[in-house]
C-alpha cells in the first residue's frame, strides 16, 4: 500500500489526474479492500492512515469506496425498524477491518472538512 500511495503521489506530481490513472492501479487498489482477497488488518490500517491521501489524489474513487475502507454505518446496523437499538451482533470480517481502517484514520491524520463531512454521512 505504501508503494501504491508513492506512486498516486508520482502521479499527480508529475501533472496527472485521476482521470489519467491506468485502471489497472484502480484495480490493485479496490482489491485491497476485499476481505476475501486481503484480509490483513495492517493493509486496511494503511487505508486509514492513508485516506487523506487517497482523498486528496483520487477524491472520486475515494467517496465511492468509503463503505469498503471503513465498513457500514453503525447507524444503518444498530437500529431496528422500530427505531430502537437492538442488541449488537458480531461484527463481520468487514466489519472488523472497517474499525482498524477508522482507528489509524483517528490516531494517524487529522480529520478534516470534506472527508470528514463525507464520513458522517
Amino acid at each position: 500500500m505504501r508503494a501504491m500511495m508513492a506512486f498516486i503521489g508520482w502521479w499527480i506530481g508529475a501533472g496527472r489526474t485521476e482521470d489519467d490513472v491506468p485502471p489497472q492501479f484502480l484495480e490493485l487498489v479496490t482489491s485491497g479492500l476485499d476481505p476475501s482477497h486481503e484480509p490483513s488488518a495492517a493493509v486496511r490500517s494503511v487505508y486509514g492512515e492513508h485516506v487523506p491521501r487517497l482523498h486528496a489524489y483520487l477524491p472520486r474513487w475515494t467517496s465511492e469506496h468509503l463503505e469498503a475502507i471503513f465498513g457500514p454505518s453503525a447507524t444503518d446496523q444498530e437500529v431496528n425498524p422500530k427505531g430502537r437499538p437492538t442488541e449488537p451482533l458480531p461484527p463481520t470480517p468487514a466489519e472488523q477491518l472497517g474499525q482498524v481502517a477508522f482507528d489509524a484514520y483517528l490516531l494517524l491524520s487529522r480529520p478534516y472538512g470534506q472527508l470528514w463531512e463525507l464520513l458522517e454521512v
